[in-house]
């Protein structure tokens, strides 16, 4: 299992990516970390907890050289050596503690592609604004309708999926353009257009503890639209 984390500005939440995570007893399990141009001290903790993790997981810790999540979660699974991917926000809004779920439901065998959703459950505090939970809603619905697919939640940024499916989706991206800010939609079409199985995974959103949200709402909603 590797475990991807794009990290930009989020020193606080550092020490937490690995005491968070799940126990896999019957997994190798690596943690790559990939930092994206942070002003604060973020690459300097991610050093830190490079250079000690704990036994049972081995950590990467990587710099971006582009621009974006979708290129910081590209660097990560380039350097993945674990045949089944995903991806955990920095941020901890989506709780590390439930992705022995996601490997659970794909080990099981009940999907190909695992999408979480935080549209499901109710949401702690703060965690989501309206305006972006009405965009949110908006482009779940859209791009259900366009794939065909029951999809509750486009945006969540956490997914599992296998490396060879993810090395099918990148080859077929060639068609589909490299244009997408975050990574999300270009999954979703390729597993459309690949026909993987595909299960929504509810999660309990919760709010940011340290630091402010990458996302610019217009400006990235535009983007995506």
């Amino acid at each position: 299992l590797s475990i991807v984390i794009p990290a930009r500005n989020e020193k606080g939440n550092v020490p937490f990516f690995l005491s968070r995570l799940p126990k896999f007893p019957n997994d190798d399990v690596e943690v790559i970390i990939v930092e994206g141009h942070s002003t604060d001290a973020t690459w300097e903790e991610i050093q830190k907890l490079a250079a000690a993790p704990p036994a049972h997981v081995k950590v990467k810790a990587l710099r971006q050289t582009g621009k974006g999540k979708n290129d910081a979660v590209g660097i990560g699974f380039e350097a993945a050596t674990g045949n089944v991917l995903t991806i955990l926000d920095a941020d901890l809004t989506m709780p590390p503690e439930m992705l022995d779920r996601y490997v659970a439901a794909y080990k099981s065998g009940l999907a190909d592609f695992v999408n979480g959703s935080r549209l499901v459950y109710p949401m702690e505090g703060e965690a989501m604004r309206f305006l972006n939970l009405l965009g949110n809603a908006f482009f779940s619905k859209a791009v259900s309708y366009m794939l065909s697919m029951p999809l509750s939640d486009t945006l969540c940024g956490t997914k599992l999926f296998s490396k060879a499916d993810y090395q099918r989706i990148c080859a077929w991206r060639k068609d589909f353009g490299d244009f997408d800010p975050f990574g999300d939609f270009e999954l979703l079409f390729g597993c459309s257009v690949l026909g993987l199985g595909t299960i929504d995974l509810p999660i309990h959103y919760k709010a940011r503890t340290y630091g402010t949200t990458n996302i610019r709402r217009f400006y990235h909603g535009a983007m995506l639209l």
